[in-house]
């Protein structure tokens, strides 16, 4: 799988349970950044530094939805 298929992977896990734009990608430093945008305003930005090593132990997408999701909540 490449950061491409995590990243589609995980925006479509967190879209079943977050409204709003979601925004996932991997960026030149290697970090996996998630952007939420909320008509509301209250949008929530959430990164995960070192993916590839993370990604290479196991990190799936259904444990970095849970993370987003845990932090969205004591965000609202």
């Amino acid at each position: 799988m490449t950061d491409y298929e995590y990243s589609m992977n995980l925006q479509a896990k967190l879209k079943e349970k977050i409204q709003g734009a979601i925004y996932v990608k991997v960026n030149e430093n290697d970090s996996l950044v998630i952007k939420i945008t909320r008509r509301d305003e209250n949008n929530f930005d959430m990164s995960f530094t070192d993916f590839s090593n993370k990604f290479l132990n196991g990190f799936s997408t259904d444990y970095a939805a849970y993370e987003v999701q845990k932090k969205n909540i004591r965000n609202l």
